[in-house]
């Protein structure tokens, strides 16, 4: 991330804004560089596809529309409700198995082929979520009915704090998200990688007619639970997007020589522009350029001036408008593609629930990371979606982790996660800090099996979160 030792001076960044042809006393006023105007100016195109042919599965809207269900769970009205005026709340610290009458009086749908896309909930955490933690686990079924279910299930699970969302207040609640697992193979039985088992002889993937929610509880908890849907995937074939932050020189120096002899692009999110761009050890506008006109790369966007979460909250609403409008005026005066894609920062992340509305107005999608899991575990649980299930938190996994620099750390490790989205026909996401200089030599040799693996495989294909979107669109 960005660190104060690379920041421009206000003399050095207004000799950039000039010779670039951008107005200086717009973008940088002495003293209040985050919180002046322009609050209108430049645009993105941030429309992101719905997805085509959901099914529901379970249907999470009033207490009147479940079957037996506790006192835990109650109708709760609220203006944040994604189904109509109130949604369905547990509060409680007893592990809850809900079940909705989804299918009317025979309580099932017709047979959903779920091997065929992916399937997600949708809920939304509460106060001190985090002490009641626990797992949302989805039973998928193919026999008997929500009033009666099966014993032969199929179950995945997700933990609450992995990556999503979440309120970290006494008395703060979380946005409506949703989760989800890609990819259900013809045989699913004991999948550790994405967290499934299989109770009894398990549902038939092929012909799932209902689901039910398992909440496994830890502790005094409250959330609020919704739809339980299948989602179907149209790609037919896999995909890798390697994604760099910070601008850092060596993703031109190291990265794009080695993908470039592949036709490979990647996604740079130049974390705060007016600090990095230019700065030393950073890329330049002409070598951005470069990577988008003659690489194919993608420009995303990370914040504007600040990557301090304290810093961007003081500037209020109007301020956080007119930041985000300076970064869209950048892109645009530099003719750089793509900002429309953007990704959190160490500060400003995915668990600052008061900055959410503000970063989903100014974003399409929105990209996290994290390390991979101990060496003995999975490399990652699930891998992400198509469509995404989550746009404003899709997940991305640390290529230059220390699990993988070891002595054939591709093949032995990351070709784990390759293989997961080729077989997922979804994505497999990277990211990397500072991990391709010349004296980085498992990282760069880690990056060559890769691309020479991708490149030979029919089933997966190396492009960027635009190419990427724009596949199921």
């Amino acid at each position: 991330m960005a660190t104060t030792d690379n920041i421009l001076s206000g003399d050095d960044l207004a000799t950039m804004l000039r010779d670039y042809g951008l107005p200086t006393t717009e973008w940088q006023t002495a003293g209040k560089s985050d919180a002046v105007a322009p609050l209108i100016g430049g645009t993105w195109n941030q429309h992101y596809p719905y997805p085509k042919g959901i099914k529901k599965l379970f249907l999470g809207r009033t207490k009147a529309g479940l079957i037996g269900s506790s006192t835990r769970i109650a109708d709760n009205t609220n203006s944040d409700s994604i189904y109509g005026t109130s949604a369905l709340r547990y509060s409680g610290n007893v592990s809850e198995l809900i079940r909705s009458n989804v299918g009317g009086a025979s309580g099932v749908m017709p047979a959903v082929d779920v091997t065929k896309g992916s399937v997600r909930v949708w809920f939304r955490a509460g106060p001190n979520f985090f002490n009641g933690s626990g797992t949302v686990n989805i039973r998928l079924h193919s026999s008997g009915s929500p009033a009666s279910p099966s014993s032969d299930y199929t179950e995945f699970n997700h933990y609450f704090s992995r990556g999503q969302i979440v309120p970290r207040g006494a008395d703060e609640w979380g946005p409506w998200q949703c989760f989800a697992v890609p990819g259900f193979n013809a045989t699913i039985a004991n999948d550790g990688l994405k967290g499934i088992t299989q109770a009894g002889a398990g549902c038939v993937p092929t012909a799932v007619t209902y689901a039910t929610v398992n909440l496994q509880v830890g502790g005094t908890l409250q959330c609020e639970v919704g739809d339980v849907e299948f989602v179907p995937n149209p790609r037919t074939k896999g995909a890798v997007i390697f994604t760099f932050d910070d601008s850092r020189l060596d993703a031109f120096t190291g990265a794009a020589e080695i993908m470039s002899r592949y036709g490979f692009p990647g996604v740079v999110f130049p974390g705060a522009p007016s600090v990095e761009v230019g700065a030393p050890n950073r890329l330049s506008v002409t070598q951005l350029r470069t990577l988008q006109d003659v690489h194919g790369w993608q420009i995303g966007s990370g914040m504007w001036s600040t990557e301090d979460y304290t810093t961007f909250q003081a500037l209020g609403k109007e301020g956080q408008t007119a930041f985000f409008a300076k970064l869209r005026m950048f892109h645009a005066a530099l003719g750089l593609r793509g900002g429309m894609d953007g990704s959190y920062q160490t500060s400003i992340s995915q668990d600052k629930t008061d900055i959410y509305d503000v970063i989903r107005q100014n974003f399409r999608t929105m990209r996290t990371y994290g390390g991979p899991n101990p060496t003995g575990q999975p490399v990652m649980q699930f891998g992400e979606c198509a469509p995404l299930s989550e746009p404003m938190r899709y997940k991305a996994i640390d290529f230059s982790a220390s699990r993988f620099n070891v002595t054939n750390g591709y093949a032995n490790q990351i070709k784990e996660f390759v293989d997961q989205a080729a077989n997922n026909k979804a994505a497999a996401v990277f990211v990397v800090h500072n991990a391709f200089e010349s004296t980085m030599t498992q990282n760069l040799q880690n990056l060559r099996d890769m691309c020479a693996d991708v490149y030979s495989r029919s089933d997966i294909e190396w492009i960027t979160m635009d190419d990427y979107i724009r596949s199921y669109s």
